[in-house]
């Protein structure tokens, strides 16, 4: 799962430093959903177990970027 951002220096308000990271995970929740079930739904019966270690592994990829967010997000400066 990869999504490269770069935010900016700062935000004009708390409203626009939210919406802005809410975008963001909200690509990062798409893309990791849409990556978990192409690999479920394209995988053989007999890969079923691989599958679903693959598709987990997508998940807490998700899980540690969306964490990763929520702490730039806290420490996102507001004003110039």
């Amino acid at each position: 799962l990869t999504i490269v951002a770069f935010a900016p220096e700062s935000f004009d308000s708390a409203d626009a430093r939210d919406s802005y990271y809410g975008s963001l995970r909200s690509r990062v929740t798409a893309a990791a959903d849409a990556d978990s079930k192409r690999v479920m739904d394209g995988c053989p019966q007999s890969k079923r177990e691989f599958c679903t270690i693959e598709a987990r592994r997508i998940r807490e990829a998700k899980d540690a970027a969306l964490a990763a967010l929520d702490q730039n997000r806290a420490s996102a400066r507001i004003g110039k």
